[in-house]
């Protein structure tokens, strides 16, 4: 009996040591990708967006885990800190016209970018979109106002919808606008994977322009010998690569290995072993999403890739407020990091609506939005297109899709925080709903449902 119990003694004694090693190599992997974006996103939300630091610091950065760092902003040269308990300090700084970088030593500068820095908007439309938020004909005000309401009310303490603002497109007018306290249609708000879709916008400019086909395999040197040359421009927009991607945020991961201790977020993807046949497969990668940005760069060269989205994108659009930022290594961090206003969020959706035509110019090839809306088969519920997620639901059974209440002609551009610009063509409508929202804490099926009330029945 005694010898029984010393030996369960010791065993629980060695489970108990090893929990522990466990436990404090996970936190040690953890903390730099906890204070990584901790220090980022008071970087952008800071210097980009130009909100204070307490507006960020109770918004964004009072939810756990990331209220467990200490932040400090330095006005004079431009960068943001974060650490926990001084174990691990990152800072991130900002570039002019590239925004913020998270910097791989807490002593480094941030490497400037001429091209953006001294990028001129000469070419900028001043193009507003009309507003008439009070009697635009066959609009249901009531019917708007409550489920606006309803998106800005906090009846449950738990699940907070976080609504930070929400404008509504109605046959071309802004119908309805509306923001929380402390933001306005002048803040500018991260998109974050609604990033993705705005690469859409720059690879379909980039085929119009001839530089590539989508249905040409990615020309990556790592890729030449062996199964992955067969990796196509259009299986990375469909999120179809075969690539070996772990999309997981808590802890370590491909995707927080990529974006908060990565200098060069593109590699991390490129040298990713297959998992499965190239089209076989279907998984949601922000990696691929900076494969593509990585291979623009290398279709344009530097001067014409930093002038991409602003010249041929931004600018056409009156979309004044945007900024992409750039990576360490001066790509484009397509998956995630761009900040807008709503209303340039919204202008960026009219574009979808009107087939990628803009005041009489094709900015996007014809077809484009039939290509980007095309179902990947292999996705759950036939939920994506080309960088869109969509509402098209299971072939055989179409009831079955995203959003149920929702038509299936819906299409979206999505972010974390329930970031969304939705696209309603048929209904004539676009809509931004932006937030600092945990996943499922605002039910988008309501929402859109009931605010497709408010607008004449087809």
């Amino acid at each position: 009996m005694h010898r029984t119990r010393s030996l369960l003694r010791k065993i629980l004694l060695f489970t108990l040591l090893l929990s522990l090693g466990y436990l404090i190599v996970y936190i040690a992997r953890a903390l730099p990708i906890l204070t990584g974006f901790g220090a980022k996103h008071l970087c952008s939300c800071r210097f980009v967006a130009h909100r204070s630091d307490s507006s960020i610091l109770v918004n964004e950065l009072s939810r756990f885990p990331y209220r467990l760092a200490d932040y400090q902003t330095n006005e004079s040269d431009s960068f943001a800190t974060a650490t926990i308990l001084g174990l691990v300090t990152r800072k991130a700084a900002y570039r002019a016209g590239a925004g913020c970088v998270l910097l791989m030593d807490e002593d480094a500068t941030a490497p400037t970018i001429p091209q953006l820095a001294s990028r001129g908007s000469s070419q900028l439309s001043t193009f507003q979109i009309p507003t008439d938020t009070l009697a635009y004909p066959g609009v249901n005000y009531q019917q708007l106002d409550t489920i606006l309401e309803w998106a800005f009310s906090e009846p449950d303490v738990e699940h907070l919808k976080n609504t930070k603002a929400i404008a509504i497109i109605y046959n071309d007018t802004l119908v309805a606008e509306r923001y929380a306290p402390g933001f306005s249609s002048e803040t500018l708000m991260p998109g974050w994977s609604m990033t993705k879709s705005v690469i859409n916008a720059l690879v379909g400019i980039s085929v119009q322009q001839g530089k590539f086909s989508v249905n040409d395999p990615a020309p990556i040197s790592e890729w030449k010998n062996g199964p992955r040359h067969r990796i196509t421009w259009n299986y990375l927009m469909r999120m179809s690569s075969g690539l070996a991607w772990d999309e997981t945020y808590f802890g370590v991961s491909d995707v927080t290995r990529m974006l908060y201790l990565s200098e060069d977020m593109a590699s991390v993807a490129i040298n990713q072993p297959l998992k499965a046949k190239p089209g076989r497969y279907w998984y949601y990668s922000s990696g691929t999403t900076n494969i593509l940005s990585w291979l623009l760069r290398q279709q344009w060269g530097d001067d014409a890739y930093y002038n991409l989205p602003y010249e041929k994108l931004f600018h056409p659009l009156g979309m004044s407020s945007a900024v992409i930022e750039a990576d360490l290594s001066g790509t484009f961090v397509g998956s995630s990091y761009m900040l807008a206003t709503t209303r340039d969020w919204a202008k960026f959706g009219l574009l979808y609506y009107h087939h990628g035509v803009w005041q009489g110019k094709q900015l996007l090839p014809k077809g484009w939005i039939d290509y980007t809306t095309k179902p990947v088969e292999d996705a759950p519920f036939r939920k994506y297109g080309a960088q869109f997620w969509l509402n098209a639901g299971e072939r055989d059974r179409p009831d079955r899709r995203e959003f149920p209440d929702v038509p299936s002609e819906l299409f979206f551009a999505q972010g974390f925080d329930e970031q969304s610009i939705f696209i309603l063509p048929s209904h004539k409508l676009v809509i931004v709903r932006l937030g600092i929202t945990s996943r499922g804490d605002f039910d988008k099926n309501y929402f859109l449902s009931e605010l497709i009330k408010a607008f004449p029945t087809l």
